[in-house]
């Protein structure tokens, strides 16, 4: 089974109780608003998920991590205030698209129709909240 359709098993069906992003800083910049998303399904686990390059990684985590610093680079836990609407509310579908040869896309919906779209495009990471 691929990555995205275990996640995609995995994720359906879970409430959402909290949204989390990692931020990468670069030389004291911001370098990627949206690096890693952790979405907490239970009280001990998260669903750690992200594009690389327009590939799809996630794995199943006790509790958000961030790498820890490196020479010129930070990673920042921050809480998603964009979501709070959907907090509580259980996902009931996760799809994947190619709506371009260069982006992949992640739409997640939520039970009272809020949707989180993120979106890779030339190595990118964007997401909206719908």
């Amino acid at each position: 089974m691929s990555a995205e359709a275990t996640f995609a098993s995995e994720a359906t069906g879970a409430r959402c109780h909290a949204l989390l992003r990692q931020e990468h800083w670069y030389q004291g910049e911001l370098s990627a608003l949206w690096n890693v998303l952790f979405v907490q399904v239970a009280a001990d686990r998260w669903l750690r998920f992200f594009f690389d390059a327009g590939v799809f990684f996630w794995c199943s985590t006790r509790q958000p991590d961030s790498i820890p610093q490196q020479e010129a680079s930070t990673y920042q836990l921050t809480s998603v205030i964009e979501a709070t609407p959907l907090l509580g509310q259980v996902i009931v579908s996760v799809v994947f698209t190619d709506p371009d040869a260069s982006v992949r896309e992640l739409v997640i919906e939520f039970s009272g129709g809020g949707r989180l779209r993120l979106t890779n495009a030339e190595d990118e990471n964007q997401v909206v909240f719908v």
